[in-house]
């Protein structure tokens, strides 16, 4: 097979690595300067912790891969959570 065949098959059987990648760099890193691979490492740990906990996901029917607790339900204040400078904004109620 030719190498670039043969690369378009390892993208079609890895899709969810695929689909991960793409979404990580579209949604954090196109909008990050990387200053060394510890940084990215960091960012990459901080925004995978973001991705399975709490962004919501088309294919779970907008839950997260990681159930969320019910300590988010009530009529307590809405608080925001910043994640990598602002890039990313989380936001939580507070108990009541």
């Amino acid at each position: 097979l030719p190498a670039q065949h043969h690369l378009q098959l390892k993208a079609y059987d890895n899709a969810f690595a695929e689909r991960f990648v793409r979404t990580a760099r579209r949604e954090c890193l196109d909008h990050i300067l990387v200053f060394g691979e510890r940084h990215l490492e960091r960012v990459l740990r901080e925004y995978v912790r973001h991705y399975n906990k709490e962004r919501p996901h088309r294919g779970l029917s907008l839950e997260t891969p990681e159930p969320k607790s019910d300590t988010n339900r009530g009529d307590g204040q809405i608080v925001r959570v910043a994640r990598l400078g602002g890039l990313i904004n989380e936001y939580h109620r507070k108990a009541a």
